[in-house]
């Protein structure tokens, strides 16, 4: 039978999770509010968060040049010492031209900034022809996918996080949501489960977990008055945690997300 001991160690770990989702996903108010109310020490300078943000969004929107600038203001060393994701941003910045119509800039740039990192690696050689192809197609949508997704908002989204992480990284911050990798091991052990017992999942609220993909168009954090669940929209999370009763709005967020709810 759970004690008021164990009770607040777990509340004081679901905490923790909760706050660790929402600095690695750069929601600086809702972690500066959350950090508040649940009594938690910041475990990262809240200012490092708007950061990430901003060059997060440089790059969402295609202003590679700013979000290089902005890496570099913050820590040089992070490009210095990664060549691939280097490559990635020029990359990125090569597709911006062709997406923009600016051949010629695209064809400069190729040469003078990719050609010679093609040559030191298999694999950037292989991503520049990849991006290079794009200029045999007149409208996007006659190219083969492979090709056609460098000019998705996706792609946009993978070079962003792949910064985002390389920050976290030269912060000492762990790179990825631990709240939804620990969701995930609880749907893989339902799911290994089933397939030795049949059991029912309204018993079990802890393992009748689903993961489902799905984009969100606005972000909350928001505990129900019972204390009995956390809903988080960006990750749009509804997962019965017995937290304290708050509720705090995040920014909008565009891009994947993910669900996950317990059956009812």
């Amino acid at each position: 039978m759970p004690t008021l001991l164990t009770t607040f160690s777990l509340n004081r770990d679901l905490n923790r999770l909760i706050m660790d989702y929402l600095v690695i996903e750069g929601y600086k108010s809702a972690a500066e509010e959350f950090s508040q109310e649940a009594n938690l020490a910041p475990t990262v300078d809240f200012e490092s968060i708007e950061s990430r943000m901003v060059i997060r969004e440089a790059l969402q929107r295609g202003d590679v040049e700013d979000a290089i600038t902005r890496v570099n203001d913050l820590n040089p060393e992070i490009l210095d010492t990664n060549a691939g994701l280097y490559f990635r941003l020029q990359q990125q910045k090569l597709i911006e031209y062709i997406r923009a119509g600016r051949i010629a800039d695209a064809l400069q740039f190729a040469q003078e900034e990719l050609a010679p990192r093609g040559e030191e690696s298999p694999e950037f050689l292989a991503e520049l022809e990849r991006t290079m192809s794009l200029l045999a197609f007149d409208n996007a949508a006659n190219a083969p996918p492979a090709i056609a997704d460098l000019l998705s908002p996706a792609q946009r989204m993978k070079t962003a996080g792949e910064v985002n992480a390389a920050i976290l990284d030269s912060l000492s911050q762990g790179k990825e949501v631990k709240l939804v990798g620990l969701l995930k091991l609880l749907c893989w052990g339902e799911s290994l489960l089933e397939e030795k017992a049949d059991f029912p999942k309204s018993a079990r609220p802890g393992l009748a977990l689903k993961l489902v993909f799905s984009f969100a168009s606005s972000s909350t954090l928001s505990v129900c008055p019972n204390g009995s669940q956390v809903l988080l929209f960006r990750a749009q999370l509804v997962v019965p945690f017995f937290l304290p009763t708050t509720t705090a709005r995040l920014p909008p967020s565009s891009g994947t997300g993910h669900i996950l709810s317990t059956t009812d």
